[in-house]
């Protein structure tokens, strides 16, 4: 998953050369209420600027500093964190507030709308079509909910159509996949349950770490 999302911010983001050395128009400024990135320039150096406003990023844009308010742009690159809402068709981010758009990736403090969310660690509400998850310790809800298998981990709730994953709490769904955790949902399929498939509910206790690397 890790590798995934480092593949995708290096094919976005590559050509942004300027958070280091690159072209802004002023320097030296520790904050700002707004700023603007968009390959190759930026009005404030997003590598050392944070910004208690708006950051706006018309085209691609990447920030190095911690962004407190409204993250607006086509597609936004934060190293640090979004306090706030960021609205962006392509959102790379530590969300602790609102994230809203097509695709997010990273990390959610928050909660996530998108069509698809990929992210390394749920800690809120992630709310979208497909959600792919390495770690959800939150609330999943979208039409598939997917654990990375043999990597994530689930001690969340999962609620879609589909729900996949290993170790969970609760899954609500028309499918149910997990080896552990309390299933409701139409078919139900727990290999470490009583009865593997089952309709309506199954449950099982979680699996000890050797019994699931043996699988």
């Amino acid at each position: 998953m890790k590798k995934l999302l480092l593949l995708i911010v290096v094919s976005i983001f590559s050509l942004n050369v300027y958070a280091h050395g690159g072209a802004s128009a002023i320097r030296g400024v520790r904050w700002t209420p707004v700023n603007i990135v968009a390959f190759p320039i930026a009005l404030f150096d997003p590598g050392e600027t944070e910004v208690y406003g708006i950051l706006f990023s018309p085209g691609m844009g990447m920030s190095e500093n911690n962004v407190y308010g409204v993250n607006l742009g086509i597609a936004t690159l934060l190293t640090r964190k979004c306090y706030g809402v960021s609205i962006n068709i392509i959102s790379v981010l530590e969300n602790n507030g609102l994230s809203l758009g097509l695709l997010s990736l990273y990390k959610n403090n928050g909660m996530a709308w998108g069509l698809c969310n990929l992210i390394v660690d749920n800690n809120g509400i992630s709310l979208g079509g497909i959600n792919l998850l390495e770690n959800n310790a939150g609330v999943s809800i979208g039409i598939v909910n997917m654990m990375i298998a043999g990597v994530g981990k689930s001690n969340g709730v999962s609620i879609g159509v589909a729900n996949i994953s290993q170790n969970n709490i609760l899954q609500l769904g028309i499918y149910n996949q997990a080896e552990s955790g309390l299933q409701i949902g139409l078919l139900n399929y727990n290999p470490n349950a009583w009865i593997p498939w089952m309709p309506i509910f199954n449950w099982s206790a979680q699996s000890s770490p050797e019994k699931t690397q043996k699988k």
